[in-house]
């Protein structure tokens, strides 16, 4: 059974253990990194049977918009282990934090990736918004979908995060 829930210091080493399985070691020491910083807005993990098969981690981030800076947040990259991808973990991983959001009323929530996966949930190109990433670079890959309903209307920039 599927359990997604707020990660624990005690799940520190299956933590290490699923990035070093997904080939995301570097994504590991990001992640050590946000959370020692405390940058991390949402830290939840994916819970199968006792053992930690998935990850998703959102910092707080924003657009750095002409008129004034807009409050997001910002979905790092996922994690799943290779065995469990296509099992829909990483779209509960993102639904969770897209309830969290809502939750804390955050504005928007952007995020890099594969647009097809970011489209099920109803995310649409940055682009659209006026909206590059964080070296100006407008890309179809970076994805963003309003939590607050016209949010990010006339608001454009670039994506800036806080490391």
């Amino acid at each position: 059974m599927l359990e997604i829930r707020t990660q624990t210091p005690e799940d520190a080493n299956m933590v290490a253990t699923l990035t070093e399985a997904t080939k995301s070691p570097i994504l590991g020491v990001l992640f050590k990194k946000l959370e020692e910083e405390d940058l991390t807005t949402f830290n939840e993990v994916a819970v199968w049977d006792g053992k930690i098969v998935g990850k998703a981690v959102a910092v707080k981030a924003e657009i750095d918009s002409k008129e004034a800076p807009a409050p997001v947040v910002y979905l790092m990259p996922l994690v799943v282990m290779p065995e469990y991808v296509r099992r829909g973990i990483a779209l509960v991983l993102v639904r969770k934090i897209l309830e969290e959001c809502k939750t804390l009323g955050t504005g928007a929530l952007l995020a890099h990736g594969n647009p097809e996966f970011f489209k099920h949930l109803d995310f649409l190109p940055a682009e659209l918004f006026g909206i590059g990433d964080t070296t100006g670079e407008v890309t179809d890959k970076l994805m963003a979908k309003e939590i607050t309903e016209g949010y990010l209307a006339e608001k454009g920039g670039n994506l800036k995060l806080p490391f």
